[in-house]
């Protein structure tokens, strides 16, 4: 085997390692990927169903508000001149619920929007993966080659050898 075989089977296998190093980095950042992912849809869920919370209570609450008897008499008169209302109360409870309820929203198409940029990156980390594996597959064709014809020029050196011995 001559220095260049052998400088250039290294330099195989070293290319062949690096790519096995890059795979498992890659592999390790999916992974991490997908628990992200994971968990932003469990977020999303866990917000939708608050949503679901505060426009159930906003029905109950408009309900209540629509079937409550107008009876004005003078204490009533004095309690809405002095306090707050049932009324506005509930319309103060609907308005930070509905504000709630908006930022909730924005809240979830932003981790929406999250997702489906993890999702994008995913597939293009697995197409560079496919891609890497490719090059890995090539690389270590090319060394079994190598080592074959390694192999080859051995036993030829092992022939002449045994030949000049005899």
């Amino acid at each position: 085997m001559n220095k260049a075989d052998s400088n250039l089977l290294n330099q195989l296998f070293k290319e062949n390692n690096d790519l096995r190093a890059q795979i498992n980095v890659l592999n390790r950042d999916i992974f991490n990927r997908t628990v992200q992912n994971e968990n932003a849809e469990d977020e999303i869920q866990q917000l939708q169903a608050k949503i679901e919370l505060l426009t159930n209570e906003n029905k109950k609450a408009s309900a209540k508000t629509e079937s409550r008897k107008e009876t004005p008499s003078a204490i009533d008169d004095l309690f809405n001149a002095n306090f707050i209302s049932d009324d506005k109360l509930n319309l103060l409870d609907n308005n930070n619920n509905n504000k709630f309820l908006k930022e909730t929203q924005l809240l979830i198409e932003e981790k929406d929007n999250e997702i489906s940029k993890l999702k994008d990156d995913l597939s293009q980390a697995r197409t560079y993966i496919e891609q890497q594996n490719v090059i890995n597959n090539k690389l270590e064709n090319e060394i079994q080659e190598k080592q074959d014809q390694l192999n080859e020029y051995k036993s030829k050196e092992d022939d002449n050898d045994y030949n000049d011995i005899s």
